[in-house]
């Protein structure tokens, strides 16, 4: 037999049995959307983790105190140590964290400030909108000047541009007078979303004018950033070591490798997205299943037709070819059907949410090929035991 005729046989075995030829390619179509839907939603969910955390700006390596209440703390001239003595280094900045509050226009919440150097943006990955951010003679003055971010900005003002305004600010239980001399991209409010907006705001100040107010000299934390990324822990290693032998503190302070704890979140996302697009691949498994029993059945009913075709000169090769290409018919139709309704219902639920529409064409021609191929393997056996059918016995028995 040609196999323009076994294709057309095919087609029209698949036809006449339409109620279960439409139902199995029915499961495959649910297997296959859903396939698609839930790794279209997975990728578009990783996406936007991946984009809120590059937002942190988080990079580089954190050294700070391990101890509560350290007897030598880290202080500036630290920050100038290790800048100088480490060679992987290429810049280090000192900053101080309070938790606090603050009032703007109407507005009032809680805050982290971020006592800064003048130079923190080559570590942070800080994106100005209006004004600056402070400079050295802010750091010298001990300016009361803060930068704020855009959402604040908005949800205080309806608009972006407030530099100049006044910002009341609730340092160690006393209220300070600040000016506001920039406005930033947040780099919260995507995370916001996802912990339940539980993330405070934050605030950009002097690093002197934090610790003018709270009295001390001593800093939360020294934030470095190395020319190669791939010597942060080792470099952060040295740092440690060296302020423990310079402060002759052997167990008093830490490092914490930020870049790498960005990099293992990105990679459990990359596994969750895999283990559910895994999970809804369990419904081809029972699109499969459907297939051999549609084709089991269509084994028995045709044994009159199996035996006259082979009573004729019809092989038995020909005969799985036939069994075969029915199956891939009914699953490549299920499959094509099902890669649409997954899309579709993919680009209304990114209309609804207002996010963007990103799916990957590869993904779709993968999944179709998985249904071709789903198709085939669970047609072997019907096709192999209707190709094995004695012609005489299949006559006989009819």
């Amino acid at each position: 037999m040609y196999f323009k005729d076994i294709l057309m046989l095919s087609v029209k075995n698949a036809s006449r049995g339409k109620t279960r030829a439409v139902l199995t390619a029915l499961m495959v179509c649910i297997g296959i959307s859903s396939v698609i839907l839930i790794s279209a939603i997975g990728d578009s969910g990783k996406s936007i983790i991946n984009e809120e955390l590059e937002k942190l700006g988080i990079c580089g390596i954190t050294v700070f105190s391990s101890q509560a209440a350290p007897a030598n703390p880290l202080v500036v001239s630290d920050v100038e140590l290790i800048e100088n003595s480490i060679r992987e280094v290429s810049c280090a900045q000192p900053v101080v964290l309070e938790y606090g509050g603050f009032r703007l226009n109407r507005v009032s919440g809680n805050t982290i400030f971020w006592g800064v150097d003048s130079e923190i943006e080559k570590i942070l990955d800080i994106k100005r909108v209006y004004g600056r951010m402070p400079n050295r003679t802010d750091i010298r003055g001990k300016a009361y000047a803060a930068v704020i971010d855009d959402k604040l900005a908005l949800k205080s003002y309806k608009r972006v541009n407030v530099v100049g305004k006044n910002i009341l600010l609730s340092i160690s239980g006393k209220t300070y007078r600040f000016m506001i001399i920039g406005v930033v991209k947040s780099q919260k409010d995507g995370l916001n979303h996802l912990t339940g907006d539980a993330l405070p705001d934050f605030i950009y100040i002097p690093y002197t004018t934090l610790n003018g107010i709270r009295n001390a000299n001593d800093i939360t934390q020294i934030a470095i950033k190395c020319e190669n990324s791939e010597t942060l822990a080792e470099t952060g290693e040295k740092a440690v070591r060296l302020l423990s032998r310079t402060k002759n503190n052997p167990d008093g302070f830490s490092s914490e490798n930020l870049t790498g704890y960005v990099e293992n979140l990105k990679s459990i996302a990359n596994l969750v997205t895999l283990l559910i697009s895994a999970i809804a691949a369990i419904s081809l498994g029972v699109a499969g299943l459907g297939i051999i029993n549609t084709m089991i059945s269509n084994t028995v009913e045709r044994r009159k037709e199996i035996g006259i075709c082979m009573a004729v000169g019809a092989k038995r090769r020909d005969i799985s070819i036939c069994f075969l290409t029915e199956a891939v018919i009914i699953s490549c139709a299920g499959g094509t059907v099902g890669a649409i309704a997954g899309a579709g219902l993919f680009f209304i639920i990114t209309r609804l949410l207002g996010t963007a529409f990103m799916i990957s064409p590869v993904k779709i021609l993968v999944a179709e090929a998985v249904s071709v191929i789903c198709g085939v393997v669970f047609s072997v056996i019907p096709a192999r035991r209707a190709s094995r059918l004695d012609p005489i016995e299949a006559l006989r028995n009819d």
